[in-house]
């Protein structure tokens, strides 16, 4: 059950980042070209407390660390609805 509820929790939490996030990428200006795939730079999203209009904070990553973060995330939901109990019908 605690399995549960903790999946349940990551989903929630990767289902709202998306939509919430606010991308500023935050190193200095380079080429085009080249920062646009570069693993090393640095992203910031801002992320909304559940539960109030005025809180929220910023958090800043590699863009190869958001790229395990959502892996790991998605892997997380994905297990969930794996392990989750089947009802009387099957499904």
């Amino acid at each position: 059950m605690r399995q549960l509820l903790t999946g349940l929790a990551v989903l929630a939490f990767s289902a709202a980042s998306p939509a919430l996030a606010d991308s500023q990428p935050q190193a200095p200006a380079q080429p085009q070209a080249s920062q646009a795939n570069a693993p090393d730079q640095v992203i910031c999203e801002r992320e909304e407390d559940t539960g109030t209009r005025l809180g929220a904070h910023k958090i800043c990553h590699t863009r190869s660390q958001w790229a395990q973060i959502r892996r790991d995330d998605r892997d997380a939901t994905e297990q969930v609805q794996r392990d989750r109990p089947m009802d009387q019908n099957g499904h």
